[in-house]
């Protein structure tokens, strides 16, 4: 169960921005590890003591809530999530900062970026337009028809250390979210 409150506290530190309301799912579950242990307890045989949970118990609990709580949850909270527009921006932000690309083209964007996927091109140009009146991007052609834009160097190198921040933080919850590590 130790090993469970690290995963769950590594898990929600590093969820931040994924789906609205899966952070503070996560920050419940410890909770609910302990509330279900007893329950499976007194449900196995209610006449034994449910103080006494065995390390079997705890390691079908750990491994419900890690393969089966977590996961299904995850994708009910993103299915289910309607993003403003800071927020879908501040999706965008982050893949264009972490992806290390010279320029991006809106096939990029909705392969990488969840929430643009099966977007038609014309609203692909509405949610990326914040960026390039801010200077982040610059359209490769004008008009409707532009499908692709030029990071802007300076961009990369203003917001180096942001990008660091955000690698590291979408490589631990790939690790958390990824295969669930074994008991040891």
């Amino acid at each position: 169960m130790g090993e469970l409150r690290v995963y769950l506290h590594e898990l929600e530190q590093a969820s931040v921005g994924l789906a609205t309301g899966f952070q503070g799912f996560v920050g419940k579950l410890s909770g609910l590890a302990g509330r279900l242990s007893i329950i499976l307890r007194m449900a196995a045989d209610p006449e034994y003591p449910f103080y006494e949970i065995g390390s079997g118990l705890a390691l079908n609990v750990c491994a419900l809530i890690r393969e089966f709580i977590v996961p299904n949850a995850s994708e009910f909270y993103r299915s289910t999530e309607e993003m403003t527009d800071g927020e879908s921006l501040r999706k965008i932000a982050s893949w264009v900062l972490t992806s290390k690309e010279k320029s991006v083209t809106s096939r990029d964007l909705t392969r990488h970026v969840r929430h643009l996927r099966n977007l038609p091109l014309i609203e692909i140009q509405k949610r990326v337009s914040p960026l390039v009146a801010g200077g982040w991007l610059e359209p490769m052609a004008q008009g409707p028809d532009n499908r692709a834009w030029t990071v802007k160097d300076t961009v990369v190198a203003q917001f180096e250390r942001r990008r660091q921040i955000e690698e590291k933080r979408k490589a631990a919850l790939a690790q958390l979210m990824g295969s669930p590590r074994k008991p040891q």
